[in-house]
């Protein structure tokens, strides 16, 4: 794990798997998350969302999150420490105020960005490169790094306003949104979670609500569901108490044998070893 620290920001390389996992918490930084290698379920706040690579996150002080692996997961994590806050200027204050509160009244679905231009996120993650190049640099200054962090920020406050406004203009956001709930709420129906059950209750047929879902997650419906499933039976078996069996129930497989061939296909480790 790599560190860079300085008054203002923290930033750290980290790796996650099923083994290191946490319980969700709330860590008290306004965090990005920049998803470099790996796929699983990113949890915030009572809901949860599939992440893979490239992937950018963005969390205001008080988020409850955690990770959820399905595969070795690596990532950069940019916290702005309360050092940050306390020297910037008034109007520096109230944009990233008015940035935090643009977060937490979107409907931003697990605090993930969605870009309004596709080169965003390769904007934010050069200007994260240089925030690392300017802390290690001799000739760094703190006005530099403040600067760069701002901008930053309002690139994504400016991408938060797109997803916003095009939401409220039925973006296809909205729509996925709510079959991403609907999964969810249905995960342990196996009935209701079929294709042709979403399909019904979306009013599409089973190609196209594939087909649509799949252009803006990059996940089919079976492999979201599927994902899902993985991503809660993990945290059912490292943090609760509950065995096997039930677990599997609970989840809608037809029996034990059936989720631990599953677990086994998306893990590589039985339900067993995981929880060892």
């Amino acid at each position: 794990m790599d560190k860079i620290i300085n008054k203002s920001v923290l930033i750290e390389n980290l790796e996650l798997n099923d083994a290191n996992s946490k319980e969700p918490s709330v860590d008290f930084y306004f965090q990005i998350i920049i998803i470099l290698e790996g796929t699983g379920t990113r949890y915030v706040n009572h809901t949860s969302i599939c992440y893979e690579p490239n992937d950018i996150f963005v969390f205001t002080p008080n988020d409850c999150r955690t990770f959820y692996p399905l595969t070795n997961t690596n990532f950069k994590s940019v916290k702005f420490t309360k050092q940050f806050y306390n020297q910037l200027s008034n109007v520096s204050k109230l944009n990233l105020g008015a940035i935090e509160e643009k977060i937490n009244l979107s409907n931003i679905k697990g605090r993930k960005i969605i870009y309004e231009g596709s080169h965003d996120a390769e904007i934010i993650q050069s200007l994260v490169e240089i925030i690392e190049k300017e802390s290690n640099s001799s000739k760094y200054q703190q006005q530099n790094l403040e600067n760069i962090i701002l901008v930053i920020l309002n690139v994504i406050y400016r991408n938060i306003e797109y997803f916003q406004d095009n939401l409220e203009s039925n973006y296809p956001e909205k729509k996925i949104n709510a079959i991403i709930s609907f999964i969810e709420k249905n995960i342990a129906n196996p009935e209701k979670i079929k294709i042709e059950a979403i399909a019904r209750e979306f009013n599409y047929s089973k190609t196209y609500i594939n087909q649509y879902f799949k252009k803006y997650t990059k996940f089919t419906l079976k492999k979201y569901v599927e994902t899902y499933r993985i991503a809660i039976a993990s945290n059912h078996l490292k943090h609760s108490n509950k065995n096997i069996k039930n677990i599997a129930l609970e989840l809608g497989y037809t029996d034990e044998s059936h989720f631990n061939k599953a677990f086994k296909s998306a893990t590589g480790y039985t339900p067993s070893q995981f929880k060892k």
